[in-house]
């Protein structure tokens, strides 16, 4: 499965140490494709790199769509440890699906595009040109946008179980395929990104290097 994520500089040891090692070892035939951007300052939630990131998140996507194979795609943020084999057990749940995303709460359908597998095709490229344009009409937040719209848009769509957890729905589990480390925001000692990439790193370090799962 091809994945993409986009990276800089502030995250590039998150990436480096946690994201793609722990990728590589449980899904090793997976083809990654970083997108590369700069800005500066920390990169920290709500942050000008933030949004920048975001753009190109779902830039990116619909880039990727365009070519209408049907092929399943993933995207995902870098403040990510991947736990279990994933990639059969998704080729299987998008079997009669155009779009699965992970779900931001345990509870409600409020979407987090932190995780997100597509299939390219010509209504998911439509769709995500729709979102595209309607962020920069709103000046809001592709996630905002598609929480109100994703259920009217004719899209083959759900919301992944809960074993792909998250901060903000399940918290970290065991039995997760991975765990996005998605609200632990800013604090007046450290960034986001330094909060983040302590704890993913802590993980990586207890259930890699000290326990060898793998």
């Amino acid at each position: 499965m091809e994945i993409y994520t986009v990276i800089s500089k502030q995250i590039d040891d998150m990436y480096n140490e946690v994201f793609l090692p722990s990728l590589k070892k449980i899904e090793p035939d997976s083809e990654v494709n970083a997108v590369r951007i700069e800005f500066e300052g920390t990169g920290g939630i709500r942050t000008k790199g933030w949004y920048q990131a975001g753009w190109e998140k779902i830039r990116t996507l619909e880039k990727v769509s365009r070519r209408n194979n049907d092929e399943v795609i993933a995207f995902f943020d870098t403040d990510i440890i991947f736990l279990r084999p994933f990639c059969q057990d998704v080729l299987k749940l998008m079997e009669n699906k155009d779009i699965l995303i992970q779900r931001h709460y345990k509870y409600g359908k409020k979407l987090n595009l932190g995780v997100v597998f597509i299939k390219c095709n010509k209504k998911v490229n439509s769709y995500l040109n729709f979102v595209i344009k309607q962020r920069k009409q709103e000046n809001s937040w592709d996630e905002d946008v598609m929480d109100k719209t994703i259920e009217s848009s004719g899209l083959k769509f759900d919301l992944l179980p809960l074993t792909f957890s998250n901060e903000s729905n399940e918290g970290f589990t065991q039995n997760s395929y991975l765990y996005h480390a998605n609200e632990l925001g800013n604090t007046f000692f450290s960034t986001s990104v330094q909060k983040k990439y302590k704890k993913l790193k802590k993980l990586y370090k207890k259930y890699y290097l000290k326990r060898r799962l793998f």
